[in-house]
């Protein structure tokens, strides 16, 4: 559970005597963003921390885009992002990803077939919430080169990157061309305390500086508990990632057992995973309004696509297997109670 684990690591560093919570550690910022910047592999690059990936997103949407640029987006995807897109750009075209046929996801192809010489932006939220697809090393390659051929940027959204069987950034190919956003709140169990980092160029972070708002710092408490986290990770991120893992076998079983129900994606490379409904003729708002009478939560579709959302329900599982098999039990006896083919 990594929300457990994330407690721990924080509520360690909160109350030991190193911590004073009314005193600025003014080595915390440096340490957490070394230590982010080795985890990610990526020390040559430069780093600003935030509250959270959220504001990483919206950061580099405003740090890199003129009011004549366009920006690719998949849908489905993380809508809220597309939404800072069209602050700052003449338009966000969103890429229809939900198709076997390319992966359910937004491919190179389909992002060369959908940009022109204002695309100034790629999103790539990898792995995809809400489907749990990610990419090759080689299709990774790929939109380097596009980046770097066509002067735009790659913004990576690695939000649930330590729950992907194999992971590989796009900085690592086009470091000049793509801002990287990092966030605490998946894999350790961190969302409440909002905090997250953008990773890019001297000089992207430069301008992403010079836009912030929040410009007293992030607070202290948070970034504490990320050292103590970021400095334990090895003791926990095997049995985080295997038990969830495990977790996604026990939701395939339940699918498995309802007819006109599938997984688009399987295994996910998130903590999340896409289930469609359509067969079964059911509406995934309705599921997910039956499911929470049952005491478990799950969201409709609508809150990742306005074009697919009628599909599919999302679900979020780097919990105890206990609950999970909770959910697998109800969700076989709603599909049967709810089904109208």
């Amino acid at each position: 559970d990594t929300s457990k684990m994330g407690s721990v690591c924080f509520l360690s560093r909160v109350q030991s005597n190193k911590t004073k919570i009314f005193k600025i550690e003014s080595m915390t910022v440096e340490n957490n963003s070394a230590l982010i910047l080795k985890d990610l592999e990526l020390e040559d690059l430069s780093i600003y921390i935030n509250a959270g990936a959220t504001e990483s997103l919206y950061l580099a949407m405003n740090a890199v885009l003129s009011p004549e640029d366009n920006v690719i987006t998949p849908d489905p995807g993380y809508l809220i992002i597309d939404n800072f897109a069209s602050r700052f750009a003449n338009e966000v075209r969103q890429v229809k990803i939900y198709s076997e046929e390319n992966g359910y996801k937004l491919t190179p192809k389909l992002a060369r077939e959908n940009m022109d010489e204002n695309t100034k932006v790629i999103l790539l939220i990898d792995p995809l919430n809400p489907l749990g697809s990610s990419y090759t090393e080689e299709e990774i390659k790929e939109f380097a080169e596009i980046a770097i051929e066509n002067d735009l940027f790659l913004i990576h959204d690695v939000t649930y990157r330590d729950f992907a069987y194999d992971h590989t950034l796009c900085a690592k190919y086009a470091p000049d061309n793509t801002i990287t956003c990092y966030s605490f709140s998946k894999i350790f169990g961190m969302a409440g305390l909002r905090l997250g980092a953008i990773i890019s160029s001297a000089e992207v972070i430069d301008v992403v500086k010079s836009i912030i708002i929040n410009d007293v710092g992030t607070n202290m408490i948070a970034q504490a508990g990320a050292l103590a986290a970021l400095k334990s990770k090895d003791e926990w991120i095997d049995r985080v990632r295997d038990t969830t893992f495990e977790n996604q076998k026990i939701i395939k079983e339940a699918v498995d057992q309802c007819e006109g129900v599938f997984l688009p994606v399987y295994p996910s490379s998130a903590n999340l995973m896409g289930i469609d409904l359509s067969g079964a003729g059911i509406d995934p708002e309705d599921m997910s309004s039956y499911l929470i009478e049952k005491k478990v939560f799950t969201r409709q579709g609508s809150y990742t696509s306005n074009t697919f959302g009628h599909n599919y329900l999302r679900v979020s599982y780097s919990i105890d297997p206990e609950k999970v098999k909770v959910f697998a039990r109800e969700f076989v006896l709603a599909v049967e109670a709810l089904r109208t083919k």
